[in-house]
């Protein structure tokens, strides 16, 4: 908030308002959700907050002024707070750059209705898994040889109560490239690549390129 604020000259000059600040603007984070409607949309008004959603994305223009008086608690209202002094009137901070937010977004189907997925929830919507526990112990495998804790693949399956035969399938998908293993942990996979695909058929090619083609990424 302090790199944004300060981008946009409106940052004050001494320490310890910058420190009142960041604690009110804390406190707000916190109770945000807490607010009755009415006090958000005056939050929110007071902010001249203006909103983009696109397909994958939502971004936010905020008045940097108007967040410092949101923060600082002046006034008997958030939106009136923006008028309580010259150095908070909106008129001044015009010709200011203001702050630009920008978050991934995802709709999903909820029942009859569709709900709007906004930053980490993304990610974590849209994860398979199976996909992420099949990736823990490939590299959980791949730690164990390349340290020397596993002795060999045999002791390794034994330890972990699999079959000689799954190891050996899981050892194989322990160099995948590095990009590929991100986007299946992080949810960015193609549709149509789970756990099961990718267990029925290990040999996959050495070459990274070859492995997103292979894999459907490119």
């Amino acid at each position: 908030m302090l790199r944004a604020v300060r981008s946009a000259r409106a940052l004050p000059t001494e320490a310890a308002q910058q420190r009142r600040r960041l604690d009110a603007a804390g406190k707000l984070a916190r109770r945000g959700h807490q607010q009755g409607h009415a006090v958000q949309r005056d939050i929110l008004l007071a902010l001249r907050a203006e909103m983009t959603v696109q397909r994958h994305e939502i971004t936010i223009h905020l008045a940097s002024r108007g967040l410092l008086a949101v923060i600082a608690g002046k006034g008997g209202s958030a939106a009136s707070a923006i008028d309580k002094g010259s150095d908070n009137d909106p008129r001044d901070d015009r010709h200011l750059p203001r702050i630009t937010l920008t978050e991934p977004v995802s709709i999903r189907r909820a029942g009859r209705e569709m709900a709007l997925l906004v930053g980490s929830v993304v990610a974590a919507d849209l994860s398979d898994l199976s996909l992420v526990r099949l990736i823990a112990k490939v590299w959980a495998l791949r730690e164990a040889l390349v340290s020397s804790t596993a002795p060999s693949l045999t002791a390794f399956a034994a330890e972990q109560g699999i079959s000689q035969s799954y190891a050996s399938r899981l050892v194989r998908l322990a160099w995948l490239a590095p990009d590929i293993v991100e986007a299946n942990l992080g949810g960015c996979q193609p549709a149509n690549l789970t756990a099961s695909r990718l267990m029925h058929d290990t040999r996959l090619p050495n070459e990274w390129q070859d492995q997103r083609r292979a894999l459907g990424f490119v």
